[in-house]
């Protein structure tokens, strides 16, 4: 899960994060847990979840 921080409207929001790319899975399973992250993806407001394609 994630809190968002942005867009200013979805701030706090919280959601899951997804993924179809084996790579980004590698790298979220690995991520420090509390720490800020930024990429790539897609909303679905619809099931509150990000499908995320890429990180930075």
């Amino acid at each position: 899960m994630i809190t968002l921080s942005e867009p200013e409207s979805l701030m706090g929001q919280i959601w899951m994060l997804i993924t179809v790319q084996p790579d980004v899975n590698q790298q979220l399973q690995h991520y420090p847990h509390q720490q800020q992250l930024e990429g790539w993806g897609r909303f679905n407001p619809a099931g509150n979840w990000l499908l995320v394609n890429s990180l930075h």
